[in-house]
Formats: structure tokens, sequence, C-alpha cells
């Protein structure tokens, strides 16, 4: 038998206030704590996790940035498909796969419903996988430390479905070969935007990580003396109660996209840089108006790890009250049953952690996710150094 299995297991979504209303590895996992998550959606929280970094040190905040350059000019004709058959999710797939081909990103991406007249507009900022060597430089993730310190280790493809993860870090664990075991699954994220946290759905989603990890961990005490575990996710989900029409106020002053100002509407934020100084009263007067929401002060954003000096991913932003949702928005057009990315300090943001082990005051945000399972490791080596 192998000495010591580190397994940490990520499960997107799988909030604090879902683990409070969920029975979920009682028994296994007797330690729990609330984790705070980081301002921004899953391509912000994922990088913060990999990298223990906020995002204003690790770069990633939303997909789409505005920074004077952009790979996608090439991409203007797109421009000429007719709205009835560009907006259809099936045709934006199609496309967003092809255009991942043509320009070699190798990292999660999806053109959404961002108009294709103003991509020109914007860069992308997760063109490389994540989960590879440099990944995320100059910072350096959990795997790149891993490499570093040539621990072997086993992590799932985020690619790959929520099944063949699971069966896959089974059958990999089985064999008794790498110190840790990084399990990725996305499916419960999905299904909170689609049914909504109270739906009976999430009940037998729980319920189906439960069963599959406790089939893990047998397995793992099989192969391993100890095995040291660890179960996270990078935020939680609000129902949404609410739609509001933020687009159609700023289409209304008339300004030109492109000569006056630039936005970026994501679900719950809109996002603006400025080009003229008229421009940017007018916006931000109707932004004002706008009772179901706030524009951030840089001292916020300071405080969540989340400004930009070079304002690339916004100059102004407006984000919605908890439970309202942009509707349409660049990531779709219909409303969903629940969504993140509000203020993080809302109840229904947080994160969790469940553990076989005591989780030390020290880990309490996403950042101390990366230390703590450095340290598992280094707690081992200690002990075999010792011996």
């Amino acid at each position: 038998m192998k000495d010591k299995l580190v397994l940490a297991v990520f499960i997107d979504a799988f909030g604090w206030e879902i683990l409070k209303a969920h029975p979920f590895l009682c028994k296994e996992a007797p330690f729990r704590k609330k984790i705070d998550t980081i301002f921004g959606y899953s391509c912000t929280a994922i990088p913060t996790i990999l990298t223990g970094s906020p995002p204003s040190e690790h770069g990633h905040f939303s997909f789409f940035l505005h920074n004077g350059q952009s790979p996608f000019e090439s991409l203007a004709p797109l421009g000429l498909i007719p709205e009835f058959i560009a907006g259809r999710g099936r045709v934006r797939n199609k496309i967003s796969g092809l255009v991942k081909r043509l320009y070699g990103f190798t990292g999660y991406f999806q053109l959404y419903n961002v108009p294709f007249e103003y991509l020109k507009y914007f860069d992308y900022c997760e063109k490389q996988d994540l989960y590879q060597p440099g990944g995320l430089a100059p910072c350096q993730t959990l795997f790149d430390e891993l490499h570093s310190r040539n621990v072997n280790f086993f992590v799932s493809d985020w690619r790959k479905s929520e099944k063949y993860n699971l069966a896959q870090a089974k059958e990999v664990i089985d064999k008794g070969e790498v110190d840790l075991a990084y399990i990725y699954t996305a499916e419960l994220d999905g299904l909170l935007h689609f049914r909504g946290k109270g739906h009976p759905d999430i009940a037998k989603k729980v319920e189906h990580y439960e069963k599959h990890l406790i089939e893990i961990l047998s397995v793992a005490r099989k192969r391993y003396k100890e095995v040291s575990f660890a179960i996270f996710s990078d935020h939680g989900m609000n129902d949404i109660f609410e739609d509001v029409e933020l687009m159609k106020p700023i289409a209304d002053l008339k300004l030109e996209f492109g000569e006056d100002y630039i936005a970026c509407y994501d679900s719950t934020m809109a996002r603006f840089w400025f080009k003229k100084e008229e421009a940017k009263k007018a916006i931000q007067e109707v932004l004002r108006a706008e009772s179901r929401g706030r524009i951030l002060t840089k001292e916020e954003l300071s405080t969540w790890g989340s400004w930009f000096p070079d304002g690339r991913y916004g100059e102004l932003i407006f984000l919605m009250d908890p439970g309202r949702l942009i509707v349409p928005s660049f990531m779709g057009k219909k409303t969903m049953k629940g969504m993140h990315g509000y203020d993080p300090s809302c109840a229904d943001a947080a994160a969790m952690m469940v553990s076989n082990e005591e989780i030390g005051n020290d880990v309490c945000a996403l950042t101390d996710i990366k230390g703590l399972l450095l340290s598992k490791l280094a707690k081992d080596k200690r002990k075999e150094k010792a011996a």
C-alpha cells in the first residue's frame, strides 16, 4: 500500500447555503466550513483557487476585456449573419468551436451572445488551458507547483463529462500510483442555473455526488494507508426573482458603440469604457437612476482583489443586486432560475469546504485552498524524512 493520498474534489457552485440545506458526507467529512468566494464568475474563481492569488494578480476576471487589441477583427463578416440565425444557441456553439480551433485556444472558449459586430472591440482572457503547465503564467498554479516538486498527480479533464471524470478518478486511484488526485465536476452549476436551489433535482445531485465519492474513498483506502481529502466549491448560487432590461436604456441614448463608448453586458454586471466624456456622463446618469444595482467604487473593487488600474475589465462596473439578472445580456437572451456573480459578501455567494480533517482558521477563502492542498503533501514529506 502507498502511504498517503491527498484527494481534492472540486464541485462547481456547491455553495455553503446549499450544503446547509442538504445532508452530504456527514460521517465521512465531519469538518465543514464556509469559504469566502471572490467577486466574479467561475472564470474568476477557478484561477483564484488554482493560484491562491486574487484576480488583480492572476489577471482573470471576466472572459471578455477591452485592452486596445483584439484577435477577433477577422471575424467581422460574421456580423452579416441574420440575427434569427446568429442568435441561436447551436449556431453560436458551432461557431465558437470553429473560432477556438482557428485561433488555437486551449482554454474554455465560448462566444455566448456577444454581437458579432462588437467582437472586434474585445480580447479574451482564457486562451490557455488553466490546468496545463503555465496556464496562468506568470502565476504558479497548484499543478505548476506539483510539477516542480516531482509529485505524481492526477487531474480530471474539464472537457470530459462528469461521469467520465468520476470513473477515471476511481480507476487511477485504484492503481495507487499518485500522491494527489484532483477531481473536477461541474454539472451542479448547470442544474442550479436552470432549476434553482429548491428544485428536487438539486437534492438528487447532491446524493449522486455523495454516492460516488464514498465509492472513491472506499477504493482509495484499499490502496493507501492514509487518505486526506478536501471537497470544495468556487461559489454558491442566488435564485433569480427579477429580470432587468439594462441594455435598452443605454441604447436609447443614441450613442455610437465603438465611437462614443464600449460596453460588455455580463449576466449580473455591465462594464463600460468611454471614448467621450459626454457619453460617460449620459451613461452614468442612466445607471444612477437604476435602483436595482449600483456603480462599484474603486475601494470596493480593491477590497475584493478585482481592481485593474488599466481598466481592461471596465472603467466603470455596474453590479446588479442579488437575485436580479440582466436580460437580455451578452451572455444570453433568456432568464435563468439561478445565477452567481453578485456582491461576494451576500449569503448565497459563499463557497464551502468539507474534509475528514480539521480545517484550520487560516483556511477561510478561495485564495487559501491551494496552500492547504500543498501543506497536506508537505506534512506527508516531513513524516517520510522523520522516518
